[in-house]
């Protein structure tokens, strides 16, 4: 099992080379801003779904192109993680409640890099005990033909708060 150090070094590695890629992509017409307030409403718009408990919604902010990394997993990509949410959203014995900490979105072209941080509350059904967990991580979003943006890659990991 890796350090909470050696986690967080790699998911700066990571960041440094997403960034330099996103400098090397040509302007599109998107502006910073306004994809950054996009984006914004669609992270925000899929914490209200989670926590609605909503699953269908869910899937939406991701493209059907999508691999990530989520601590100590393998890659994984789209199916992987609908599954999972359908799975989790529809057992009734689970509670999860998601926090938003969004900390910076930045737009090169048609790529954003977000960096963020998930507050999850979670608790079995009967039981008062809440297990809170902080998920510091980096989404790069794609701005997509429709004028939305769709997360391709993401880095996450957890850590007890």
């Amino acid at each position: 099992m890796q350090s909470q150090p050696k986690m967080y070094a790699l998911l700066r590695l990571a960041a440094c080379a997403i960034v330099l890629l996103a400098w090397s992509i040509p302007a599109l017409a998107v502006s910073g801003e306004d994809g950054a307030a996009v984006i914004r409403a669609e992270l925000e718009a899929w914490t209200q779904a989670f926590n609605a408990r909503q699953a269908d919604k869910t899937c939406g902010i991701f493209s059907e192109d999508l691999r990530y990394k989520f601590g100590e997993i393998p890659d994984r990509d789209y199916n992987d993680i609908c599954t999972a949410l359908r799975r989790s959203l529809g057992d009734e014995t689970h509670r999860s409640h998601y926090t938003l900490d969004l900390r910076e979105i930045l737009v090169f072209g048609d790529i954003a890099v977000v960096r963020l941080i998930w507050t999850l509350d979670e608790s079995k059904g009967g039981s008062s005990v809440t297990v809170r967990s902080l998920e510091p991580g980096m989404d790069i979003f794609q701005h997509q033909k429709d004028g939305s943006w769709k997360i391709i890659r993401y880095l996450a990991y957890t850590s007890p708060e």
